[in-house]
């Protein structure tokens, strides 16, 4: 800051008094910073002629470049004091405007005194939101949780509701002077700033009051997530969506209704992103029925949403479905686009994904992206809809696509908030899965560790989530073959669960259910077992007998007890799973089809094909509605039916399954051990019904050192490939 900056400021007034317009003219800060940052000037009024010394002086010194501005104020002085024709002129009229600006000066200043009085105590509005007696309370009520990291998430949460505070100021004066005092917007946009920062205020007040009052182990989990998802600030200075918004009503009482309304809904926006769905949703219940009394399209568009989030997450995804299609109704007659690209993104996420209606999804994500461009675009909103229309896409196979959408979604994040963001720390590990099941294991990996780093350096070392990316890691190894590794880091994760959860949370029991595949994997069958029935009961104690996360424990338990050759006590598993699906997810669902592979594969190895034939069919009639038709898991139901057919020595039928699931999983996205199974049982086929033997030869060779060096699961497979071999001779 020197001289050379003076003279810009000059030359922004000399370029106004000259034109009478300013330099730089935006609706956005960024959009002002961007213009002034590189240099880009409106162009001029054609109107109004000024000559061309002047413009150049004044253009001189609104350089973007200092250096290229005079070497001192007294330069330019000099320089617009050259002409010597006007010298006399000059003077007079000099002496004519001091007076003018002395005697205007003194008005103005009392004038502007008032107006920044008027302007200024932003902060005292926070006072009982977020000040010194909030901080105390809320940093009380942490250390009474009694986690090992709540002082530590403590510090963490008041930095970020400090920086949301000082931001919520700034904006709350800046909104008050760009009417008073720079006459910038009109009063009816500055009520709906002003009301819209009031509704920020109240998503912060319900949130400061939760933690203060409610605080228990769950919402310290939850409290710097929840922290980071208070509502963005820069949509009350969108001033093209404010406007274009319905007006509230005239009648002040209707608006000091809505007004209440919105300052309970807050409170269940707050419930939501603390974890205590159901405590949220009872308020979005009674809220309902006020505000459709109100008709007041804004305010039951924002509850039917909420209402809608909150179903979806106490798992009622289809009265969630309802109540968002209700949202986007209101949405539509209170002309908020911001809001409907929203309610659009929630429903693709519901209905797309969470009720596995992929062709639906699809169509809403093409809504979707519609709604976003009108409304503007906004970054956070944008990679939202990227990342939902990836998890339908990854859902359906289509993973090429997803994960174009999830690289997307990250690159905006990290645009927007950084490389240490939690959300950014989100987007890696979507993309982290997608590559995993693309069979690009390294790749993965490196997403899931830089999810890792971001959740240590932004939650502490304990933090439950940090325990999520250690078992997304050993998942990965898992599938890798990288046995020992993957026990590792699984072990690492159950250790900071137990320590921080507790010892039967349902946490605990995702990674010992993964820790039974594990051990199953080895061949350490009692001891898969003893992990899958820990992981059983504790889900069955937590979240109810039917409730779908039971069904993992299962399904896990049935492969288990299948190996053991115990078939009895795995189909009663595999029963009780499709059970659990069925009336949880409906008859259609996916899912659903992956149980009923697993009782044809156990009817194949007990020899009744017939039976196998009858659920393999249904599971793949169920698959191939819903998925891609190279999806990798199809691969599944075309062997089960071609072993089926084997089985019942019908080989010209199990050719044309195994053919195709041969061809899936050629592709690359299959287990290399399952592709030489598949490769056998073709070479089988091919052999039994007389068809190129020469071919069949080849795929049992290929079949045989595809499972050389397999682990204890394998071992069969492979024995019986190398007696096929030895017993067939050479063609």
């Amino acid at each position: 800051v020197d001289g050379r900056s003076d003279q810009y400021s000059f030359c922004v007034t000399l370029y106004e008094l000259l034109y009478g317009k300013r330099p730089f003219r935006a609706k956005r800060f960024g959009q002002l910073r961007d213009k002034v940052l590189g240099g880009h000037l409106d162009p001029e009024p054609s109107a109004v002629k000024v000559p061309a010394r002047y413009r150049r002086i004044a253009l001189r010194g609104l350089q973007v470049d200092p250096a290229a501005r005079y070497a001192a104020m007294d330069d330019l002085l000099a320089d617009l004091a050259r002409d010597p024709r006007v010298a006399r002129r000059r003077m007079l009229s000099i002496a004519a405007v001091l007076v003018l600006v002395v005697a205007s000066f003194t008005g103005a200043y009392v004038l502007s005194a008032q107006k920044q009085k008027l302007c200024s105590g932003a902060e005292e509005k926070l006072q009982g939101v977020w000040d010194n007696k909030a901080r105390q309370d809320i940093q009380r009520a942490f250390q009474a949780t009694q986690r090992p990291y709540a002082a530590d998430t403590y510090l963490r949460v008041e930095k970020i509701l400090d920086q949301y505070s000082t931001d919520w100021a700034a904006m709350h004066q800046d909104a008050c002077a760009a009417t008073h005092l720079r006459g910038e917007q009109s009063e009816a946009l500055l009520d709906k700033r002003m009301a819209c920062l009031g509704q920020r205020r109240s998503e912060l007040r319900a949130l400061t009051r939760l933690f203060a009052a409610q605080a228990d182990a769950e919402l310290i989990d939850k409290a710097v997530p929840a922290s980071l998802g208070l509502s963005a600030l820069s949509t009350c200075a969108d001033t093209d969506s404010l406007l274009a918004k319905v007006a509230l009503p005239a009648d002040a009482g209707v608006q000091a209704k809505i007004k209440q309304l919105r300052d309970e809904l807050a409170q269940a926006k707050a419930r939501e992103k603390a974890g205590k769905y159901a405590s949220g949703l009872k308020i979005t219940e009674s809220l309902a029925a006020q505000a459709e009394s109100l008709d007041y399209p804004p305010v039951l568009a924002e509850i039917f949403l909420q209402q809608g989030r909150l179903q979806n997450l106490v798992g009622d995804a289809v009265a969630g479905e309802q109540s968002l299609y209700r949202a986007t109704k209101a949405a539509a007659a209170a002309r908020d686009d911001f809001l409907q690209a929203s309610i659009h993104s929630a429903l693709l996420f519901v209905v797309g994904y969470k009720q596995a209606r992929y062709q639906e999804g699809l169509v809403l994500g093409r809504l979707l992206a519609a709604a976003v461009i009108r409304a503007g675009e906004p970054p956070a909103l944008l990679a939202e809809a990227d990342q939902n229309l990836g998890l339908v896409l990854a859902a359906k196979g289509e993973y090429p696509k997803a994960a174009r959408h999830f690289r997307d979604a990250l690159a905006i994040l990290k645009r927007e908030f950084g490389s240490d963001h939690l959300d950014v720390a989100g987007a890696h590990h979507k993309l982290g899965m997608v590559l995993s099941r693309q069979g690009k294991y390294a790749e993965s990996l490196q997403h899931f560790e830089l999810s890792l780093a971001v959740r240590k350096k932004t939650l502490g070392d304990l933090h439950p989530e940090v325990a999520g990316s250690l078992n997304n890691i050993a998942i990965v190894l898992h599938d890798q073959g990288k046995l020992a590794a993957a026990a590792q880091r699984y072990h690492q994760a159950l250790a900071i669960h137990e320590q921080v959860l507790g010892s039967d949370h349902p946490m605990v029991a995702t990674v010992l259910n993964n820790l039974c595949l594990l051990y199953s994997d080895q061949g350490k069958y009692d001891i898969a077992r003893q992990h899958g029935e820990r992981a059983l009961l504790i889900r069955e104690q937590s979240l109810g007998a039917k409730h779908p996360e039971v069904t993992r424990s299962l399904n896990n338990l049935g492969q288990v007890w299948a190996r053991l050759g115990n078939h009895q006590k795995a189909r009663a598993c595999y029963l009780r799973s499709l059970a659990i699906k069925k009336e949880t997810m409906g008859a259609a669902h996916p899912s659903v089809a992956a149980v009923l592979d697993s009782l044809g594969e156990l009817a194949n190895a007990q020899g009744q094909h017939e039976e196998a034939l009858g659920h393999c069919r249904q599971a793949l009639s169920i698959a191939e509605a819903a998925l891609e038709p190279q999806h990798p898991h199809l691969a599944y139901y075309l062997v089960c039916l071609g072993k089926a057919w084997l089985g019942q020595a019908k080989p010209v039928k199990a050719l044309v399954f195994l053919e195709r699931a041969m061809a899936i999983r050629e592709q690359g996205q299959s287990d290399s051990h399952y592709l030489a199974e598949t490769r056998f049982l073709l070479a089988r086929a091919l052999w039994q019904s007389g068809r190129d033997r020469h071919r069949a030869r080849q795929l049992a060779e290929q079949a045989q050192e595809g499972l050389r060096g397999a682990g204890p699961n394998w071992r069969a497979c492979s024995a019986a490939v190398d007696a096929w071999l030895a017993g067939k001779g050479k063609i």
